[in-house]
Parts: structure tokens; sequence; C-alpha cells
């Protein structure tokens, strides 16, 4: 946990009344002032997508990140997103909100995520990764219905060098 994570939750806070929970497998490391404005939850890490054994690192995150998303719906936020301004213009009760990760529109980012429970395209995304697959961007224009893209984001990521 660092600064960059605790100024980022106090943005959240700044910008949005909701409730804020951060879900963790290591809550001892966040420091009081988070636990202050946000309700910190111990969650045990997925080993498995479905069936599958999850044998990469980064799908763990994905799993887990997707999961919560879906049951629960809502806005899903990496700590190191440092939030500009209220994301309310952009949520949406029927689809699946994310930015492109990319200028050159390859790649959408799961960093910032904002979704109605059950949303269709989270259960596709959850359904695939035990493939290791790649939601391709055609996803994105055959289901349009399901999810938006943002041009641009009211949020910054630090550069820490």
């Amino acid at each position: 946990w660092s600064v960059i994570n605790t100024l980022s939750v106090k943005l959240a806070r700044k910008h949005h009344d909701c409730p804020i929970l951060i879900w963790t497998n290591k809550p001892d490391l966040i420091p009081q002032e988070v636990h202050d404005i946000a309700s910190v939850t111990f969650i045990s890490l997925p080993t498995h997508a479905g069936e599958t054994k999850i044998e990469y690192p980064q799908y763990v995150a994905d799993v887990l990140r997707l999961d919560l998303l879906y049951v629960s719906g809502g806005i899903y936020m990496d700590t190191d997103i440092l939030l500009q301004k209220p994301l309310t213009e952009f949520l949406s009760e029927e689809r699946l909100v994310m930015s492109w990760e990319t200028p050159d529109r390859r790649s959408i980012s799961n960093a910032l995520m904002m979704s109605p429970t059950n949303n269709l395209f989270i259960e596709e995304w959850l359904r695939r990764i035990p493939d290791y697959e790649v939601v391709p961007d055609a996803a994105l224009r055959t289901r349009t219905g399901i999810v938006a893209t943002l041009e641009s984001l009211p949020l910054r990521w630090p550069v820490v060098g």
C-alpha cells in the first residue's frame, strides 16, 4: 500500500458519497486513515476460474474484480487511479462502461469499470478466462448494447519513477 493508493481512495471519497469498499487479502497493510473513509474487507484470492486452476497471476486479479462487479455492480477502480471529478455522468444502468487502454484502441482497460449487476459482457469474459482468451475488440463492436467505451475519463494514472 502506498501514498498513491491512499490518495486514490481520498479522491474517490471527495467525488462520491457512495460506500467505498476495498477488498484485499492484506487488510493490515492499509492505513487507518483509509479504514476511516472506506470499508476494508478481507477476501481470499481466487485459485480457479470456474473449474480451471488459474495459472497466471494477472488472471487472479481479473477473476476477483470481475466476480465482484458481476455480483455487486457499481464502480470497480484500481487504487492507483486518481479521480479528477465524479464518474456519475458515465454510469449506466444497462451497460458495462470501460475505457480504451491504448490510443490506437487495440485494448480495453479493466482498471476502471462501471457496471450493473449480472452484466452479460462480464459473464462472457469470466466464461472465457479459463481458456486464457483475450476479449477481442470485435466484442465491443458487436455488443454495443452491453459495453460502452469512453474517449477520456476524469482520472490520471500517476507516473512513479
